[in-house]
């Protein structure tokens, strides 16, 4: 691209318009842990930084995969911790190996069990 048609880009972009609606399709703030305890074996109970308190069913994810076999004891996943910035629940392995689980994809599992749950109880009914 030659001189001019590179000053012509950037005069042109100059005169394009700002859409100030644009700002609402900005990504949202990611939620992050401030507390996580287990409740059972496999069963978090989880508090967000925005006050959402739920509670994450792990034991299908725990059935599953070599990488969790840790976590397969009850006393191993009761030392779950929160990182440092809130962004995971994560536990070290006896290799040094860290397992994490991230703020949003809990906070996704505890939305839509709370849902299933909810259905569940009016569907008993």
């Amino acid at each position: 691209m030659g001189r001019n048609a590179k000053r012509a880009l950037a005069q042109g972009m100059d005169s394009m318009p700002i859409r100030p609606e644009s700002r609402q399709y900005r990504m949202k703030k990611l939620p992050r842990i401030t507390l996580a305890e287990p409740v059972i074996h496999g069963v978090l109970k989880i508090v967000w930084n925005d006050g959402y308190e739920g509670i994450v069913d792990l034991r299908p994810t725990l059935a599953r995969g070599k990488i969790f076999t840790y976590l397969q004891n009850a006393k191993n996943f009761s030392k779950v911790r929160v990182s440092e910035f809130g962004h995971s629940v994560e536990w070290t392995n006896d290799d040094g190996d860290q397992i994490d689980f991230g703020a949003d994809t809990l906070r996704s599992k505890a939305e839509n069990q709370a849902r299933l749950n909810e259905v569940a109880s009016i569907l008993q009914y």
